[in-house]
């Protein structure tokens, strides 16, 4: 990997990486069936373990991908229940023509911003325009050569190459419309104050990003989805509740409506009838340090791969987890499997490890964030099974902020990582692999990089298959990153909850909420 390729990858990287820490219900409401009536009608309370990462759509990767489509609208949404498609959102309609790579899209009119003012084609332009300046997300954009208005409602985007990937791209948290120069705000005090068309206005924010943050949200009055009538939630308040244990009590006493990122530990403690399951939709796995230590030896790392009973931890994990085929999460569009998917071969992992550089057995570090109860379970597991291979697996529990630095500094041997799809193609969490544990584990990336480039600038489905075995084959025979598990985001919501639909792609529109009559 070049140099400066190394660099911009990275850059996305350190942002990018709190989503590798991160592991349907019906469309009429929450997790139960109980008749219940909520304790504060009109308010909704959603708890959350982390705080947003800011409301600038460069850097929303994971922590604010489920709230900033609370304030901001995209131009497309992701189809609910099932997450397996693109429908309308300030576009009306698209079209993309082939012979010119040229996007066309229509805003609707009802379309505006919580200040009142339309959302237009210059407010499009301008927010492409900062979407490819971004520092850490611009380069998702690369292939956008020109975006120009047709006429007040209608925006053409013309593409440098064939392109498929576009409208995912729009229907991402890193895609928020905003209004053309920010609404005569300064950067700062936009962001601080955002104006969005999303369906919710922030009225308060205390402590931002700190480990108590508490964002009061009231209905943005002019927001299209709307349709003249008044929403049932008049008041949403998200807040930072880093203790689970804590989040999981004050779900049981009533304080709490809706509950992100619910591992097997609250669903025991909370009732399963209250739980909200997606599909998995993340893969967790290892990244290795390929430059150095003794997870260097690619014989090592082959006998690492063998020796993880996957089927094992997904069991211990329970929620829907399953064992890991590959490096891609299931359940996303345009996946597939490697040709020869991953194994446990205990017997083969000890006939590698003998043949390898450290035939008499190895110590090696394994770092993880350990604010989820799953993460934490499957450090225990790992040392234990690696233990078999003549491993001596050392936890070393660290915060996110610590991780990220010394994933950068290449200051560790194993470590937790992975990637989840935020829209309906495989691309998306190839992109996120490739801008993390690739650069992090320093494996070559030049097949990865290259079919990436084939499948998102191609409309046969052949070709793209072809493309995404080829990443997984590739990877699993350089094992740089290694698959363990497929996780679900999960949620749990009180059963008078209504309009509760999350989707496999960790996020949920709020404007469908309301309560049980």
């Amino acid at each position: 990997m070049s140099r400066m390729r190394r660099t911009v990858l990275l850059t996305i990287a350190l942002a990018a990486s709190t989503a590798i820490a991160l592991t349907s219900c019906a469309s009429g409401g929450g997790g139960g069936s109980s008749d219940s009536a909520s304790p504060h009608p009109g308010t909704v309370v959603w708890a959350r373990p982390a705080a947003i990462d800011g409301w600038e759509g460069d850097k929303c990767i994971s922590s604010s991908g489920p709230t900033n489509a609370v304030v901001f609208d995209s131009l497309l949404r992701i189809q609910t229940p099932d997450g397996s498609g693109l429908v309308p959102g300030l576009a009306s309609e698209w079209s993309y023509d082939e012979s010119t790579y040229t996007y066309d899209l229509t805003i609707r009119d009802d379309a505006a911003f919580s200040n009142g003012d339309p959302v237009t084609a210059d407010d499009v332009i301008f927010s492409f325009d900062e979407w490819k300046a971004g520092p850490i997300s611009g380069i998702l954009y690369a292939s956008v050569a020109s975006v120009t208005a047709v006429s007040d409602k209608e925006v053409q985007v013309v593409m440098a190459q064939p392109d498929t990937f576009l409208p995912n791209l729009l229907a991402w948290c890193n895609s928020n419309v905003y209004p053309a120069d920010f609404a005569g705000m300064s950067r700062d005090d936009y962001f601080a104050n955002p104006i969005g068309a999303g369906p919710y206005v922030v009225s308060d924010w205390s402590d931002p990003g700190g480990t108590t943050e508490s964002i009061s949200l009231v209905p943005n009055e002019h927001f299209w989805g709307w349709e003249g009538e008044t929403p049932a939630v008049t008041e949403l308040t998200i807040e930072t509740i880093v203790d689970p244990s804590q989040r999981a009590l004050q779900f049981q006493s009533g304080d709490i409506d809706i509950l992100e990122q619910v591992d097997q530990a609250t669903v025991a403690q909370i009732g399963e009838d209250h739980a909200v399951p997606t599909l998995p939709s993340i893969n967790i796995g290892i990244v290795a340090n390929t430059l150095a230590g003794p997870a260097s030896d690619p014989v090592v790392r082959e006998a690492i791969s063998k020796a993880i009973d996957r089927d094992s931890i997904a069991g211990a994990l329970g929620g829907g987890t399953e064992a890991a085929t590959g490096i891609l999460p299931i359940n996303v569009p345009g996946t597939a499997e490697p040709t020869e998917p991953y194994t446990f071969d205990l017997d083969a992992a000890k006939d590698l490890m003998a043949s390898s550089g450290s035939p008499d057995g190895l110590s090696m570090r394994y770092m993880y964030d350990p604010s989820n109860a799953d993460s934490d379970t499957t450090a225990q597991i790992l040392v234990t099974q690696l233990a078999e291979i003549g491993i001596d697996l050392e936890l070393e529990p660290t915060d996110t902020a610590t991780m990220n630095g010394r994933l950068a500094d290449g200051d560790f041997d194993l470590a937790r990582s992975g990637a989840g799809a935020i829209s309906p193609t495989i691309f998306d969490p190839i992109g996120l692999i490739l801008a993390t544990s690739y650069v992090y584990s320093g494996v070559d990336a030049t097949v990865m990089t290259d079919n990436f480039v084939t499948g998102t600038s191609t409309t046969d489905d052949a070709v793209v298959e072809q493309a995404v075995v080829a990443i997984q084959d590739d990877a699993l025979k350089q094992n740089g990153y290694i698959g363990v598990i497929d996780l679900a985001t999960n949620w749990a919501a009180q059963s008078y909850i209504t309009g509760f639909v999350p989707i496999q792609y960790m996020v949920y529109y709020t404007d469908k909420l309301g309560f049980a009559e």
